[in-house]
């Protein structure tokens, strides 16, 4: 008997450095983009799972949540501060959340979010609807409308010792106006030479006002259709303004966020980064369609960034096309790897967040089971201020994405072998320490003009591979799988079975 013939297999490594690029059609992928990469964090080294939110306070919020910030005391405890539809409330170290609204009455609020900014331990808030609210002191009881008899305001900032607020109503609407107080005086906005209190109309600026953020030395006002840069210029001007910087871009609100020394943010033709040089670059090529055609045009104002500075990570919260208005998805982008991926989830908005040392016992309720802890024992996750994403959950309450994995995908973009049918025999996905099964399809046609096919679902052995047998000119790698350690590339290997 002649010796069986042994089938001679190719290695096809399968790059998936790139990130999600949903815009490029399947046969343009540049090398390395994803079709999807679902439910991951995008690491320097690896895509992580994504962690469901575990709740945090012990109390939920009254209204619809709709803005959060976190600042630093001189009692040495972080407070992080929430406002609703109705409300304004402060999470207090024991994990409650206490309702700190003015007495007079609740708020207003309806489509508008709320903004904060801190000097010293004064806390102010605006939400156009209403006044805005001054915390004299950040555990004090209530906040009390802020003196000097400003105008309702959409924005405010504390920047260079004045009190900066933006798209102003005084009775009169100005949505491209900024007034700041007194220096060092919050509650004096009587226009003064001698003080630095003033205002400016920028009726040059192409749009209402979307934002403020500090960059550097930089005062960035954000319009819908432009930008405007301010610096300081001390008395007795106080500030100066380019309003001509740029028509091209602008943003949309809720979306800038300062990371480092880089301010990141989109409007409605693309996603940019912009340094304190003042450069601005676009960077959504590949991902920027897909978005903002996905975006509920009539909730801009539900929109919220967060960042992982650990782990260098930028996350924007939006609601999507298909919610009803609450946010249910979430972008995230590595500025390093310039790579995004997309995560799904109800919930209220994100934020940065430093929580408390978690205890035995704290731990026994946030992890009944401890096969579902996704942190190791000497992880900086237990010990306490220890920072993380957080977001207000779909109860209403404040939430850290500690929980279990939530269940991800990845997909490769088409691999082929000089164009000739294949059959694929094995995908060997790398997946550290995988808790759960990973499974593996394979997405095949054989023209470019044919609809993909997908192979019945094949899980990971022991040996960390798929055995199974697809054909195709064209072929996808489509993984799933829930907790594990990250994945960072995926092999394949492959035998010719016959050519056009």
């Amino acid at each position: 008997m002649p010796e069986e013939q042994k089938v001679q297999t190719n290695n096809i490594p399968i790059d998936i450095s790139k990130g999600w690029l949903p815009d490029f059609l399947p046969n343009n992928l540049p090398i390395g983009g994803l079709l999807q990469a679902l439910n991951l964090y995008p690491y320097d080294e690896k895509y992580y799972p994504a962690l469901n939110p575990v709740s945090y306070s012990t109390t939920a919020l009254s209204g619809t949540p709709i803005g959060n910030a976190e600042y630093f005391s001189n009692d040495a405890n972080y407070y992080l501060f929430c406002g609703t539809t109705t409300k304004l409330y402060r999470m207090e170290t024991n994990q409650t959340l206490t309702d700190i609204t003015r007495a007079a009455g609740a708020y207003t609020a309806s489509t508008t979010r709320w903004n904060f900014t801190k000097t010293g331990e004064n806390i102010i808030a605006t939400n156009y609807a209403d006044v805005p609210q001054r915390l004299t002191g950040m555990t004090a009881a209530n906040f009390v409308a802020l003196g000097g008899s400003p105008p309702r305001a959409k924005f405010c900032l504390f920047f260079k010792g004045h009190l900066i607020l933006a798209y102003l109503n005084d009775g009169t609407v100005y949505p491209q106006k900024l007034t700041w107080s007194a220096y060092d005086s919050i509650a004096d906005f009587v226009q003064s030479l001698t003080t630095g209190s003033d205002s400016r109309n920028l009726t040059d600026a192409d749009g209402e006002i979307t934002g403020l953020q500090a960059l550097g030395s930089m005062l960035i006002v954000f319009h819908r259709n432009s930008i405007t840069v301010g610096w300081y210029s001390k008395a007795p001007f106080t500030f100066s303004f380019d309003t001509m910087r740029t028509r091209d871009k602008g943003a949309i609100e809720g979306t800038p966020i300062v990371f480092g020394n880089v301010c990141y943010f989109f409007d409605e033709r693309d996603i940019y980064e912009m340094t304190a040089d003042g450069i601005i670059t676009p960077i959504g090529t590949g991902v920027k369609n897909t978005l903002l055609t996905d975006l509920d045009i009539g909730n801009f104002h539900r929109i919220t960034a967060g960042a992982d500075a650990r782990r260098g990570v930028i996350y924007w919260s939006y609601p999507s096309v298909s919610s009803d208005g609450t946010p249910d998805t979430i972008l995230a982008y590595n500025p390093k790897r310039k790579i995004f991926t997309k995560i799904s989830l109800t919930h209220y908005g994100i934020f940065t967040m430093h929580k408390k040392v978690l205890d035995a016992d704290s731990m026994d309720a946030i992890y009944p089971d401890a096969d579902a802890i996704v942190w190791e024992a000497d992880s900086s996750f237990w010990l306490d201020n220890s920072a993380m994403l957080a977001c207000i959950n779909s109860a209403s309450k404040v939430a850290h994405f500690g929980g279990d994995a939530m269940t991800w995908t990845i997909e490769s973009s088409e691999f082929s072998y000089d164009d000739k049918i294949i059959a694929v025999m094995k995908i060997r996905p790398k997946v550290e320490l995988a808790a759960v099964n990973v499974s593996v399809k394979i997405g095949s046609r054989f023209n470019e003009t044919d609809d993909r096919t997908y192979s019945t679902p094949v899980i990971v052995d022991s040996f960390g591979n798929a055995n199974m047998r697809t054909s195709g000119r064209y072929c996808t790698a489509l993984i799933s799988g829930g907790l594990c350690d990250g994945i960072n590339s995926v092999n394949a290997e492959a035998v010719i079975i016959g050519s056009r």
